[in-house]
């Protein structure tokens, strides 16, 4: 199982080395290849990693001629990465010795797993441990549900593990998409991988540390209405891209109901979800009632 880490660096020369060194002291022989993507930093970061790996076996850097955003730098690497399975990791984060590891098992011992969460621990401004269960869990497919709502499973950058040939499909969406994912491309790596059909798994482990600093989307948010707004409206259309492309109809109540049946766990969210997805669907209200007593019912009986 061989892993390729793509990292995409825009002015953090004075931590993305801290993040390459994470990576290459990870245990055992899963690392194929560290893909630095850099959008054309302003600071000291391409002489750096031109000094410090230039010509380094392992370290391929890619040197952006203008700045296209975070997601750009995905579809960059994504694109050269010859790993298994492609990860993502934030400059200014680095994984823990065993991450690789870990990963590797769910993969090597579950073929049916497409995508890989890990658990966190933040450090910097703020400490805490990020699990979002205590035990390992199986997400499953929720192809149809986000496609008619959106909603989906979601973590942060650096805790996502994704199969190569998944990733790739993620990178059908047409590249005048790039620029309206100058952050937060992950969201689109996200939402992409679920409506393609992806079987998403959570592995109840902090094996990574998320840097919390004055400059991460964590602390800064989106700060004004209208950037928000965009980034929403954004986020619809890539749903729009992806529907379209994988042919999902919004009119099949037994492939909503068949899907939510399959889940490996079903709880109340999860029912909400189903039921929002409802809604959205182009059928007559009759069969929409029917299609919300079934999900309730099965629900019920669990």
């Amino acid at each position: 199982m061989d892993i390729s880490v793509v990292i995409s660096n825009y002015n953090y020369g004075h931590l993305v080395e801290r993040a390459i060194e994470s990576v290459l002291d990870n245990e055992g022989d899963f690392l194929c290849e560290i893909i630095v993507v850099d959008d054309h930093s302003s600071d000291n970061s391409r002489e750096m990693l031109r000094r410090q790996y230039g010509g380094h076996e392992k370290v391929h850097l890619l040197f952006s001629k203008e700045n296209r955003g975070q997601f750009s730098c995905f579809r960059k690497g994504i694109g050269i990465a010859s790993g298994d399975v492609i990860s993502f990791l934030d400059p200014d984060d680095r994984y823990e010795p065993s991450c690789f590891r870990e990963v590797a098992r769910i993969f090597e011992v579950r073929p049916e797993v497409d995508f890989v969460y890990t658990g966190y621990r933040d450090i910097g401004r703020r400490e805490q441990l990020v699990l979002h269960a205590e035990q390992d869990f199986d997400i499953g497919s929720t192809m149809m549900m986000t496609a008619l709502t959106g909603r989906h499973f979601w973590s942060i950058t650096s805790t996502m593990f994704l199969r190569r040939k998944l990733a790739r499909r993620v990178t059908a969406l047409p590249e005048h998409y790039d620029l309206e994912f100058e952050s937060r491309g992950d969201t689109v790596l996200e939402l992409g991988a679920t409506i393609i059909g992806s079987y998403r798994y959570y592995l109840a482990k902090p094996l990574m540390q998320r840097t919390i600093h004055d400059m991460n989307y964590s602390v800064t948010g989106y700060s004004h209405p209208q950037a928000l707004r965009r980034y929403k409206h954004a986020l619809r259309r890539v749903r729009a891209f992806f529907v379209r492309d994988c042919a999902i109809p919004d009119d099949s109540p037994g492939m909503l109901y068949r899907e939510f049946r399959a889940l490996p766990y079903r709880d109340r969210k999860a029912l909400s979800n189903y039921r929002t997805a409802v809604r959205g669907m182009r059928l007559f209200l009759p069969k929409k009632w029917l299609l919300d007593m079934l999900l309730v019912s099965a629900y019920i009986r669990g």
